[in-house]
């Protein structure tokens, strides 16, 4: 008998590899990065808020100078186009979650076929990001602190 569930068990699963491997998804499109820090395979890619797919792969090109990464990512709806200048811009979701994969439309009427490469940019160091916000914040308290020592 668990003989029988081994042998169920294991041929359900070199199933399930052989689907997955040549019967994957169709509607797949890459990005290339120096650095995709935050990006994880399963990671959402979203339009405006909205999410549109997710992040099927990512590999080190085995060829590159500059050590570059390939991020596979799939879009869900199969009638789902994506214009031509496209940006993939890789952003903090929030502090625990990680990053998303975000995708900046331009107003075109020429869309990319299933499998191209799309223009990538990589998400702002997080320090640099945080100090940028905090600047404003900062400026004020001095001059808080500025109209408090005057009186």
């Amino acid at each position: 008998m668990p003989l029988l569930v081994i042998i169920i068990t294991s041929s359900g699963l070199i199933y399930l590899q052989f689907f997955t491997t040549y019967f994957g998804p169709t509607n797949v499109y890459y990005a290339k990065y120096n650095n995709i820090e935050g990006i994880a395979e399963s990671s959402v890619v979203q339009v405006k808020g909205f999410k549109i797919g997710k992040v099927y792969s990512i590999d080190i090109l085995p060829r590159s100078k500059t050590t570059e990464i390939l991020v596979t990512f799939t879009i869900e709806d199969p009638n789902h186009k994506i214009p031509y200048g496209t940006v993939v811009e890789v952003v903090s979701a929030d502090l625990l979650s990680g990053s998303i994969l975000t995708l900046n439309y331009t107003d075109t009427n020429a869309y990319h076929q299933y499998g191209d490469t799309l223009s990538a940019t990589p998400e702002a160091d997080l320090e640099a990001t945080v100090a940028l916000s905090l600047d404003p914040i900062i400026e004020k308290t001095d001059n808080l602190k500025l109209s408090f020592d005057s009186m």
